[in-house]
């Protein structure tokens, strides 16, 4: 039999794998359908709850979904497995050297990609863990002082990992034992923290903490500011503004919420750098 009839033979059992797995794919398929409404209102419940809790505003005029988050866990999931597919490919299809031998360019693109969005977990890890114990306070400055350095090291992590999955074989195949070993331990050190990156960011992302929302719109209306804290049934929700209390945060008037029309007042988009004062 030739190559192309054995590369066919493959390509046809590897269809009918497949295929034989339908019922499994209908079950997994249906069980998101019923799944994502399930929690998404889980999701908003909670939401809800916390908003209320933190705003001292009835829940009623908070609402979620989780749509947004669920979009970027699913980008990570597919990124996760297209880092696998370099991998996979060197190790069922061995028989196309073309196709095993340029896929280490693909790989570094995927790494590129993967290197990136961990400069943004990692940024997203470092301001949930500012405050929690001084070692990740130091940590945490360390990491932000050297800014540029942090990120390009993200980045190459990122670029290493799913490269050092493509060419595993390669490396095995090094005669010298420490630089066999040395090359290992990077592409493994590379892999868990790119990993650990990944995980943590997605899980800090995919968490809901009102208390650590420190970026809000503002209106200006009457010469008076607010802070916009909702939006319900076209109105939007505001509170009194008051200038830095005696810790330097913002304070939030909520005992005093309103409502005003969309558009209505001078608006401005502000960090405020901590989270402020409910009163």
């Amino acid at each position: 039999m030739s190559k192309r009839n054995q590369n066919v033979t493959k390509k046809k059992t590897f269809l009918e794998k497949i295929w034989s797995r339908k019922e499994l794919l209908s079950i997994i398929t249906g069980g998101i359908a019923v799944a994502y409404p399930i929690t998404n209102f889980i999701y908003d419940f909670i939401y809800k709850a916390k908003c209320e809790m933190f705003y001292n505003i009835p829940n009623k005029y908070f609402a979620s979904n989780i749509n947004g988050r669920m979009l970027y866990l699913a980008c990570i999931i597919i990124l996760i497995l297209i880092c696998i597919i370099p991998w996979y490919i060197k190790k069922n299809d061995e028989e196309n050297k073309i196709l095993t031998k340029w896929m280490i360019l693909p790989a570094g693109i995927t790494g590129l990609y993967l290197g990136v969005i961990n400069v943004y977990n990692l940024d997203e890890i470092i301001k949930q863990t500012q405050k929690t114990t001084d070692f990740f306070t130091d940590f945490n400055i360390c990491l932000l002082e050297n800014a540029n350095i942090t990120a390009m090291v993200v980045v190459l992590l990122g670029i290493a990992t799913p490269i050092g999955l493509a060419i595993a074989d390669k490396i095995n195949g090094i005669k010298r034992k420490w630089i066999q070993q040395t090359i290992t331990l990077f592409f493994v050190l590379s892999f868990v923290l790119s990993f650990v990156l990944m995980v943590y960011g997605t899980i800090f992302k995919l968490n809901i903490n009102i208390e650590d929302k420190t970026k809000y719109e503002t209106v200006n209306l009457k010469e008076k500011e607010y802070v916009v804290i909702s939006e319900y049934n076209d109105k939007l929700l505001v509170a009194p503004l008051e200038d830095v209390d005696e810790d330097g945060k913002y304070e939030f008037i909520t005992s005093n919420y309103n409502f005003i029309d969309l558009g209505e007042g001078i608006y401005k988009y502000i960090d405020f750098g901590d989270t402020p004062t409910i009163k």
